[in-house]
């Protein structure tokens, strides 16, 4: 049997007929299938799903791998199906513009905007989905939102400023979730006052944020307290930390996370 005709009965309420025609099958075996199970257990997935599905591969060649079965699996065959390579920017190749890559990433964007398209995998792995930079600056060049995740040492207080911010590219964002000190306010309000098209968002106010708020208006955003740790998950995670730490020193007088004496 064929590995389409295996997934059209894993898909039917009655999977057991499923490995009953496998047992009966010649040899046992199915065929069509390049090397990855994988694919045999997204094409279960039914076509209601909804929105496509991500599947990441762990390499690009583990990728073509899941591609070239989910293409043979999936119900609706080529057409359920898009790969997408190479980076959201760089398609580069051999130090040249790979256009092979650029082509197949730009219909693969087109068939993901197409909502009412029958693709229901998009196909890809972590360094189509990641830019590779080699320096700060260039990092700030390619990034049309940029969010920090930096502490506020020696290093980093007032680090990113004016030169950082005008080289991002137009319409860009920075978001700063990390520590008010590492922002350059002087850079940062000139940068803003020269390109009106930047924006600039943040979870913990600057030292001169009613200026900010006052010359730029909506292009500048900060909330009223550190949401860092207010969210819904984080207090979930603190209360089920607290009860083990509790359960521990009972079970085993453990007081590593003794506060005081």
């Amino acid at each position: 049997m064929t590995v389409r005709e295996l997934c059209a009965l894993l898909r039917t309420p009655a999977r057991s007929k499923a490995v009953k025609a496998m047992a009966s099958a010649s040899g046992g075996t199915v065929c069509g299938v390049a090397g990855s199970s994988a694919a045999v257990m997204l094409g279960m997935l039914p076509a209601e799903a909804g929105r496509p599905v991500l599947v990441v591969g762990d390499s690009l060649d583990d990728a073509g791998y899941l591609y070239h079965d989910l293409c043979r699996v999936a119900e609706g065959g080529e057409a359920a199906v898009a790969m997408f390579p190479s980076g959201y920017k760089r398609d580069i190749k051999y130090g040249q513009a790979d256009e092979a890559a650029r082509i197949l990433r730009t219909e693969a964007l087109n068939r993901i905007a197409d909502t009412s398209g029958p693709l229901r995998y998009v196909v890809s792995y972590p360094e189509a989905l990641a830019e590779r930079v080699a320096s700060v600056e260039e990092l700030y060049k390619v990034s049309d939102f940029l969010s920090l995740h930096i502490p506020a040492t020696e290093q980093t207080k007032g680090s990113i400023g004016y030169d950082l911010l005008m080289s991002m590219p137009k319409g860009a964002t920075l978001v700063n979730t990390a520590r008010k000190e590492v922002i350059d306010e002087e850079g940062l309000a000139r940068a803003l006052a020269e390109r009106e098209d930047l924006k600039y968002v943040t979870d913990i106010a600057a030292a001169m944020q009613a200026e900010l708020d006052e010359r730029f208006g909506k292009r500048v955003f900060a909330t009223p307290k550190k949401m860092g740790a207010e969210t819904a998950e984080a207090n979930v995670n603190a209360g089920l930390a607290a009860a083990r730490q509790i359960a521990e020193f009972f079970a085993t007088g453990c007081t590593r996370f003794q506060v005081n004496k």
